[in-house]
């Protein structure tokens, strides 16, 4: 829950980052102000959802890790390397590649860059499900029956 709760502060201050920078550049270019932080918003509200499910993905390596401690290391370094490659992924093709094909093809990128987005962020969520459903404890834990006047 922790790790979640850091990505989205993280995502917010990061946003906020981005939207102004967008605003300052649409300002010296004489651009619509406006439309570039509309724009700039929609498009930053994409990557909250993906910094919590990527600070999801390291909290669970750090959980593993705190019962394994023979593997903790490894552990820790494997969830901040999946978590590191899928926010660059995401960050590569919104930085790099959508500018390039919007510039060749036109605002119909925008749209279908955006929807490829969400598939992005649903089939990683999916990997962080199926992944926390692979690790559940096998065994079902009793509660033991407690004796007249034993405290919870």
């Amino acid at each position: 829950m922790w790790c979640r709760a850091a990505g989205l502060g993280f995502a917010s201050i990061e946003n906020m980052i981005y939207i102004s920078e967008g605003a300052e550049a649409a300002i010296q270019s004489g651009d619509g102000v406006l439309g570039a932080v509309v724009l700039s918003t929609f498009a930053r509200s994409m990557a909250g959802p993906g910094h919590v499910i990527w600070s999801a993905i390291a909290g669970f390596y750090l959980g593993m890790a705190k019962f394994n401690p023979d593997n903790y290391g490894p552990l820790v370094v494997k969830g901040l390397l999946i978590a590191a490659l899928l926010h660059g992924s995401y960050d590569f093709v919104a930085i790099a590649i959508v500018p390039i094909l919007a510039s060749v093809f036109g605002p119909v990128v925008n749209l279908l860059t955006y929807l490829s987005i969400l598939v992005f962020h649903l089939v990683v969520l999916v990997y962080l499900v199926r992944l926390i459903r692979s690790h559940r404890p096998s065994v079902v834990t009793e509660t033991p029956e407690r004796e007249v006047g034993q405290s919870l």
